[in-house]
């Protein structure tokens, strides 16, 4: 009887095992495609750090805040886990604050989806961070 539910137990702390490993190696995967800035679409703006000198490239939609998993983390006291969605909609930069989070453009405060043009700044408590769109386009500008 003894021999049996050791054999059981072997076998399920195997599964066990194999599971734990499996999901571990995926989230590695995950880690390694997000911190090395893979995506599956262009660099379509950016988000200019200037205090931190930190440019961070955006894709189709972005969460931004102080969470790991968010799409683009910005460590700092003044954001919260997750401060805010920026997204492209029918050609349109488009930011949307999440729950009852300070979010202003170019010194304005905004309550709820608002659009956003390029060279805006996005302020948050202190911290200030400049959208830009395309700006692979405008280093090549710059460089004529």
């Amino acid at each position: 009887m003894e021999t049996q539910a050791y054999t059981i137990a072997a076998l399920l702390g195997r599964y066990i095992f194999v599971i734990l490993a499996f999901l571990i190696f995926v989230q590695a995967i995950l880690e390694i495609r997000k911190a090395s800035g893979y995506n599956n679409s262009e660099n379509l703006a950016t988000l200019n750090w200037k205090k931190q000198k930190i440019v961070y490239e955006l894709n189709q939609e972005n969460t931004i805040g102080r969470r790991i998993s968010n799409d683009v983390v910005i460590k700092s006291p003044y954001f919260k886990g997750r401060h805010f969605k920026l997204y492209l909609d029918c050609g349109e930069w488009i930011i949307v604050p999440y729950k009852n989070r300070d979010v202003s453009i170019n010194n304005y405060l905004i309550e709820g989806k608002t659009q956003i043009q390029d060279d805006d700044v996005i302020i948050i408590g202190k911290e200030r961070l400049t959208f830009n769109i395309n700006p692979d386009e405008y280093e090549e500008e710059d460089d004529a």
